[in-house]
């Protein structure tokens, strides 16, 4: 062998173990970029706040943002989306330069399907197609639902068929169509079941989360997060903080202190980005270690930021009330009795807010206790599940013979 074919085989033979080296260094993250239209659909929310969350800066540099976004990808349909629905006053000469780029970008995209049915199989015309459906996602257009129907008709394959599904419910979440995005949720749903993979189950899964977080099913929903805490990869709906985040509240509403320890105080992977999210660690070990004034402290800091995200925000004060039920149930059920004053000095307030606060629960039903108002004692009632059922089945019973009696008389008429 020659001197200069001994130099070259060294020198590929370094290469390789540099390529070895990196593929083994190289660890899946979960830093991926959230899609364009739900990043639009973000800031929009963000706009529609009131100045008093939202400042005259940062809205400035929101719709700065917005702006440029469009132009840079000619985002036509949106740009009218913007007028007819945020009120912006549209710039008419910009619009009419994006429409017509968008006009020369589908006589392309035409040519290259026709181009694709006269010499190419049905793959290359599906691919074409599917170039084409992703000009009306990228421009932000409500006809992009139409176009990934096409492409969904001439897909074959499982998973193929459920990346098009979730495409679509993107664009459904970015314009808020909750009627879509179920529709295609549950095509996914039926999809999966006939034999889909591993990783577009774990998707969907969060996908239907965020459908529960909408619709405020919220039990449901942090059971579906707290599944995909080791397996999450939808960078695309929002970032793993913003995944922790709704994981961890939800959590606190919808599981006992044993699993809130397990699945979120013990998990690496929540406590990886814990302290990116100010005042979360200190929401969750407050609650757990029973330190109700730091958690009410806690609470009042990491409202603002729920106030901010747009699939909490319309929930906010359903959430809060939740949340303080369960921090009541769990100061009472270590007492038979409890003084009022107590119990307000343990969690920061005064003894007339405690007073209110309980009231009002316990009228409700959903705290299980009663208030001595002349001693200023909470006398606890834990529910007997022996007496519930037994209520229940009365209750059923009366009015199932209401009923009986009711079409006796229809029979007898």
């Amino acid at each position: 062998m020659s001197a200069s074919a001994s130099e070259r085989g060294n020198q590929e033979e370094k290469e390789n173990d540099v390529e070895m080296k990196e593929e083994e260094e190289e660890e899946p993250t979960t830093t991926g970029k959230q899609h364009a239209l739900l990043t639009l659909a973000d800031s929009l929310f963000l706009l529609s706040l009131p100045s008093s969350v939202v400042s005259d800066a940062e809205r400035k540099e929101l719709e700065s943002s917005v702006l440029k976004e469009v132009k840079e990808k000619n985002m036509a349909p949106f740009y009218k989306y913007l007028g007819e629905s945020h009120g912006w006053k549209l710039d008419a000469a910009l619009l009419a330069s994006m429409e017509a780029s968008n006009k020369e970008a589908l006589t392309n995209a035409d040519a290259k399907i026709q181009e694709a049915r006269d010499v190419a199989g049905d793959t290359e015309v599906r691919d074409a197609m599917a170039a084409r459906a992703e000009l009306f996602v990228t421009w932000g257009s409500r006809d992009a639902y139409d176009e990934l129907d096409k492409v969904f008709e001439k897909t074959v394959g499982i998973a193929s068929k459920v990346d098009v599904l979730l495409s679509k419910m993107r664009v459904a979440l970015a314009f808020k169509d909750l009627t879509r995005f179920k529709t295609d949720m549950e095509k996914a749903k039926g999809l999966i079941e006939q034999g889909g993979d591993w990783e577009r189950k774990n998707q969907l899964s969060v996908y239907e989360a965020i459908y529960l977080i909408i619709t405020r099913q919220f039990r449901d929903a942090s059971k579906l997060l707290l599944d995909a805490i080791a397996t999450f990869t939808t960078t695309e709906l929002f970032s793993y903080t913003t995944f922790v985040l709704y994981t961890c509240l939800l959590a606190l509403i919808s599981v006992d202190r044993t699993r809130i320890q397990k699945d979120l105080l013990k998990s690496p992977e929540i406590l990886a980005v814990l302290d990116d999210i100010p005042h979360l660690r200190s929401l969750l070990t407050s609650l757990y270690k029973c330190e109700y004034a730091s958690f009410f402290r806690a609470l009042s800091a990491m409202t603002p930021r729920m106030d901010r995200s747009i699939y909490l925000a319309p929930h906010v004060k359903f959430y809060l009330r939740e949340l303080r039920v369960v921090a009541y149930t769990q100061f009472l059920a270590s007492y038979k009795a409890a003084s009022l004053h107590a119990m307000a000095q343990a969690f920061g307030v005064s003894a007339q807010f405690m007073d209110d606060e309980l009231f009002r629960f316990i009228s409700a039903g959903r705290i299980h206790a009663k208030i001595d108002k002349v001693s200023s004692v909470i006398d606890t009632n834990r529910p007997d599940r022996r007496n519930a059922m037994y209520t229940s089945l009365v209750k059923d019973g009366d009015a199932l013979l209401n009923r009986l009696q009711k079409l006796s008389k229809v029979i007898s008429l």
